[in-house]
Parts: C-alpha cells; sequence; structure tokens
C-alpha cells in the first residue's frame, strides 16, 4: 500500500535549519526587547508606551510580511489593490501630514535631544517590525510550496 507523503508546514519548516535559526534569532532579540520595556523609562507610563510601540511594530512587520507573500495569485491580485489603495492615502493625506511631524522629529534639537527611551523605542519598534516581516514571509513562503 502505497500511502501519499503528506508534509505539515511545521515539518518543512524544521526540516530547513537556515529558517529555524532566523526564527530562534528573531524570537530571542524580540523576547529581549519585550523585557527590556519592562526596565526603560522611570515611570509606568513609559513603560507601557514603550510595549505598546513593540507591539505596533510586531503588528505593522505581520502585515508587510502576510502581504508580501501571497499564497495564490487571488491573494495577489487582492494584496495588489489594498496596496493601491494604501499607495495613494499615502502619497496624498498621509503624507502631507507626516511633514511636519518628520521635520520636527528630525531637525537638529530633536536629534541633539534624544533620550535612552526615545532611542530604544525606535530601535526596539524598526528591528520588531523587520524581524516579524521576515519570519511572516517566510513561513507563508514554505506554506505555498
Amino acid at each position: 500500500m502505497n500511502v501519499p507523503e503528506h508534509h505539515s508546514i511545521l515539518d518543512r519548516i524544521v526540516s530547513n535549519s537556515n529558517f529555524v535559526l532566523t526564527f530562534v534569532l528573531a524570537a530571542l532579540i524580540e523576547t529581549s526587547f519585550l523585557i527590556a520595556a519592562f526596565f526603560v523609562g522611570s515611570n509606568i507610563e513609559d513603560k507601557i508606551v514603550s510595549i505598546s510601540v513593540l507591539f505596533f511594530g510586531f503588528a505593522v512587520g505581520s502585515i508587510i510580511g502576510t502581504a508580501a507573500s501571497p499564497y495564490d495569485s487571488k491573494e495577489d491580485k487582492r494584496f495588489a489593490a489594498y496596496w493601491k489603495a494604501i499607495a495613494l492615502f499615502a502619497s496624498g493625506y498621509a503624507a502631507s501630514k507626516l511633514d511636519g511631524a518628520l521635520s520636527a522629529a528630525f531637525s537638529v534639537d530633536a536629534l541633539t535631544n534624544l533620550t535612552g527611551l526615545t532611542t530604544f523605542r525606535l530601535l526596539g519598534f524598526s528591528a520588531v517590525l523587520l524581524l516579524t516581516a521576515k519570519v511572516t514571509f517566510a513561513c507563508r513562503s514554505y506554506h505555498s510550496d
């Protein structure tokens, strides 16, 4: 009796040591940032904002990783429509609103007054976003094989 071979996504992921290493490193780095968020800042509000920034980075990274790796042509078409709508919004309304905020954020005064808390949040958000996007992309790419 010939039994068809079924490979789950977990089987495929575990069989690829590069992916496992990437996943483990991403999990360690993201967990380190989350733990560190409890120790930065002088009050509970600072800690809550820092943790919220990390979760926002995780959410945005998941969205980017998902959108960059559609499962099939139907999902690819749907994602393309979403990206067009996002690009239209970003090029118009959001760009006009962000211009003032970015100018203020990158002014000489703002850059010379960076605190450890602000730097932590920027680095944490960026690292969590990129790592989550990479792992989400890899998981979805393996699933579509």
